[in-house]
Order: C-alpha cells, then sequence, then structure tokens
C-alpha cells in the first residue's frame, strides 16, 4: 500500500501577466511618441481589466487569454471584447482610438501572459523536483508571505502578489517587497 503524498494540496501562484505588459511597455523606447502618454492610460486600463475579468486566476484562464490574443495578433480574430468594452469603459476614449491603442498593444500582452505561464510551469517545476518535506516547507513558506501580503491589502492599485527574485512584485509591476522586509515577519 502506496501512502499518501505528504502535501496535498496545489501551490497558489499570484502571477503577473501585467508585470511584462508593463516591461515591454517601458522597453518600448516611445517616450517622445505622442500616442505613449494614451497608451499609458490604455495599457493601465487594460492590465485593471486582465485583473478584473479573471484572466490571472489561475492557468485555465491564462491559456484562454493566451489563446484569444493569438488569435488576435494572427489576425485570425478580433481583440477579446470583453476587455476592449472594460477599457472603453475605462478610459473613456472613441472606440477608434481605443482599437488603434490595442493593435499596438497585442503583441506585449501576448508576450506578457505567455511569460506569466512559462514562470507558473517553472516554478511548479521547482517544486517538483523538492523532497515532499522541503515541498511543503516551501509552499508553507511562500503561503505564510502572500498571507502577510494579503492582511496588508493588495498593493496600493489593488494588484495581487508574486515572487520575483529575493522578493515580492504586485501585479501592476510597481511596487517589490523584499524578503527580508519587516512587513513580511511575524509581529
Amino acid at each position: 500500500m502506496t501512502a499518501a503524498p505528504a502535501v496535498q494540496r496545489e501551490p497558489r501562484f499570484d502571477i503577473d501577466i501585467a508585470k511584462a505588459l508593463l516591461e515591454a511597455k517601458m522597453d518600448s523606447g516611445d517616450e517622445d511618441d505622442p500616442a505613449a502618454g494614451a497608451d499609458d492610460d490604455l495599457a493601465e486600463a487594460l492590465q485593471e481589466a486582465i485583473v478584473g475579468l479573471g484572466y490571472d486566476e489561475d492557468d485555465a484562464a491564462r491559456d484562454k487569454l493566451e489563446r484569444l490574443l493569438a488569435g488576435f495578433a494572427d489576425g485570425s480574430a478580433p481583440f477579446p471584447d470583453d476587455l476592449r468594452s472594460r477599457v472603453l469603459r475605462r478610459t473613456g476614449a472613441s472606440a477608434g482610438a481605443v482599437d488603434e491603442a490595442l493593435r499596438r498593444q497585442a503583441g506585449p500582452v501576448l508576450t506578457a501572459v505567455r511569460s506569466a505561464i512559462a514562470y507558473r510551469k517553472k516554478r511548479a517545476a521547482q517544486l517538483d523536483e523538492l523532497e515532499e518535506g522541503d515541498k511543503e516547507e516551501a509552499i508553507d513558506e511562500e503561503e505564510r508571505i502572500m498571507e502577510r501580503l494579503r492582511q496588508r491589502g493588495p498593493c496600493p492599485e489593488g494588484f495581487s502578489w508574486f515572487r520575483q527574485g529575493n522578493g515580492w512584485r504586485c501585479g501592476g509591476g510597481r511596487h517589490f517587497v523584499y524578503d527580508d522586509d519587516p512587513i513580511l515577519r511575524e509581529d
């Protein structure tokens, strides 16, 4: 008879789709482009729409978003209407202006979604390589830190937190908390 594994739960990951989008936007070198300011507002609205519609909640939602955006990027499908509608409402811009901006943002957003999916798979593989006791300890530590971050609330912009390097970054890409920050330690 085989014993049940010590870890019965799947690890939770708050993956940042918006992070790669923000990095792509910052690396684009379009500071002198008059459309860049409008694209900043649109990128923020798009980040909020992705989170608000639940496209960053789990693997199935991220996979769905990737398929929808890939169809738009290759011209076989329109931009996802739920995202477009939210961006239109949030920005108050004309449909034509939003559509044009979404065309410019489609590539970076798709790259961000693919990066988030790859990160999740990489982290799951890292955990799978650990011995059961170490795996459970790593998951418990991440959950403890995530609970401390949740107790403090989401980042100031309302995004969830995800693991990055030696700390935790918010889903908006603008806030970072180091592992040794006192807010993550027990009171």
